[in-house]
């Protein structure tokens, strides 16, 4: 009948209907007819034909595999686009069931699952077939899974070695230059990177160039391909190459190698502020390795020296190497700077001195100290234009300058203010007592509050040694009096005050031995200097 439809038209028709109707009830006649049937291709062609309902039938059947098998192996191709096309549920069930399909019909051409628009789900398990692995394979029709790549690399490209694609999956896909390979994993980057890339942490040896390729994708989810770029050993070398929306992430996370030239790339880029770049050069590695090189000087290099003078949110370690490696000082110190940063600043001389960069910091006493000190050469060399005051210059004394500067600094001091100024004749005196008094415009007022206010009686009797000539006798006795004992008993009467027999105490009692202030002096049995006074 199916051999002679003209002129069995109606009967075929009334069959193809019975037949539709009433599928589940006829599966003993498809079994036969499958079996020993002499047009299967052409009554499985028309029943497909009548019938738009065959497809979700047979795969509901108890008998879905032999009906799928046969759907496959006997419609033509042109059909079997058609009803994957209608029925994308049959190329789920072909892919599920793969092997039973194959063991069903071993005769089966390959080509024919082109059509099917399904991917093989586990290359492994139809191992045996081979024919039909290799076509899915060449046509790239297999899931992307890392069961699947083992098994390419491995059986069908040939490689004993797994461990290049845990260590370096996509690394060591790029190397076997498969294109197939390469093509089906360039088909679904997303899907590659969410469930393969990620899937694998210790694929952390990529190469640069594999990494470039795959973050030059577009459509890759940015959280995914940042957890990979985390994951990277390898930095990229330079963002020539790199899409500039990927500038910042890249930044972020270190991912770029820490060279001047990409720091100074990186602030042209779309999206970049200071705050980015100064988290990064805050990085203990990434300071490291930039200050293995000398900062670029050039033009083009000024505005990253500014972002880096200005960077108050750097550590002040890090703050500090960066200073040290800026190749040229600044004229002002910067307005909003913290004034640990300013500090380290003038430390380590990046704020060029100057009348206007020292006034410019007139609401921080301690660091316009700190900033004259650390120049402090250069004041002296002309300190008239610096205008500075005297309460100014008794804080430069307190601070660590040595005593040559220390005395500089007093000569330019109006020296007769300290009568009126206690603490500042302490302060003084200890410095000038080892020196040549007469460099200073001492006179006896002056002398006397230094050997007043001075803390040590062993200062006070070196200031009235080296300045007992600006006294007049009843000066020195009236300092004499208001010294601590045994000085104070140095006067007119009948004791005879011991002093320790020190070199202050011998050039004291010789010249006032010299101008008659006492009798004479001389030395006890045990070895003390005896002051001799004058009875009246």
């Amino acid at each position: 009948m199916l051999g002679d439809t003209t002129n069995y038209f109606n009967q075929t028709q009334k069959l193809l209907e019975f037949l539709s109707s009433n599928f589940e009830a006829s599966e003993d006649f498809f079994e036969a007819y499958y079996t020993s049937g002499v047009e299967v291709t052409d009554l499985l062609s028309r029943l497909t034909n009548a019938w738009k309902g065959i497809v979700p039938a047979a795969i509901a059947s108890n008998n879905n595999i032999a009906h799928v098998t046969r759907l496959i192996a006997n419609l033509p191709k042109s059909s079997l686009t058609a009803l994957v096309c209608d029925f994308g549920e049959l190329s789920k069930f072909v892919s599920d069931n793969l092997l039973e399909v194959l063991v069903n019909v071993p005769e089966l051409a390959p080509e024919r699952l082109k059509h099917l628009n399904f991917e093989v789900q586990d290359l492994s398990v139809i191992t045996e077939r081979s024919e039909i692995v290799r076509f899915m394979f060449e046509e790239g029709l297999f899931k992307l899974t890392l069961l699947n790549l083992e098994y390419i690399y491995k059986v069908i490209l040939g490689n004993s070695d797994l461990e290049p694609l845990y260590e370096r999956n996509f690394s060591a896909i790029r190397s076997t230059n498969n294109q197939t390979l390469i093509k089906r994993v360039e088909r679904d980057y997303d899907l590659y990177l969410r469930e393969i890339l990620l899937k694998l942490p210790g694929s952390s040896e990529e190469d640069t160039v594999s990494i470039l390729t795959l973050i030059c994708q577009d459509g890759l989810d940015q959280e995914n391909l940042k957890k990979y770029l985390i994951n990277q050993t390898a930095q990229l070398p330079d963002l020539e190459s790199v899409p500039e929306r990927l500038h910042v992430m890249l930044f972020k996370i270190g991912e770029i190698k820490p060279t001047w030239k990409n720091c100074i790339a990186f602030m042209k880029s779309e999206g970049y502020t200071d705050e980015f770049l100064i988290d990064y050069l805050n990085q203990d590695v990434v300071r490291s390795t930039l200050l293995e090189h000398p900062m670029p000087s050039d033009s083009n290099s000024l505005k990253l020296s500014k972002v880096i003078i200005n960077a108050d949110s750097l550590s002040d370690d890090a703050y500090r190497e960066y200073a040290q490696a800026l190749p040229k000082s600044f004229n002002k110190p910067p307005v909003e700077l913290s004034s640990t940063k300013l500090g380290i600043l003038i430390d380590e001389g990046k704020i060029t001195f100057s009348k206007e960069s020292l006034n410019a910091l007139i609401d921080n006493n301690d660091l316009q100290q700190q900033f004259v000190v650390a120049n402090i050469s250069a004041y002296l060399e002309d300190p008239d234009s610096f205008e500075l005051d005297d309460d100014f210059l008794e804080d430069l004394l307190r601070s660590e300058i040595d005593h040559t500067t220390k005395l500089r600094i007093i000569e330019l001091m109006d020296l007769e203010s300290i009568v009126f100024l206690p603490k500042r004749s302490a302060l003084i005196g200890p410095i000038i007592q080892n020196t040549n008094i007469e460099s200073f415009d001492l006179d006896a007022n002056i002398v006397k509050s230094l050997i007043e206010h001075a803390e040590f009686a062993d200062t006070k009797v070196k200031l009235l040694n080296k300045c007992h000539t600006d006294l007049n006798d009843d000066e020195i006795r009236q300092i004499l009096a208001n010294l601590p004992r045994p000085y104070s008993e140095i006067k007119k009467g009948y004791s005879i005050p011991t002093l320790r027999n020190t070199p202050e105490n011998q050039d004291l009692v010789i010249w006032l031995d010299s101008r008659n202030i006492i009798s004479s002096w001389g030395n006890t049995f045990f070895g003390e200097i005896k002051v001799n006074l004058y009875r009246k």
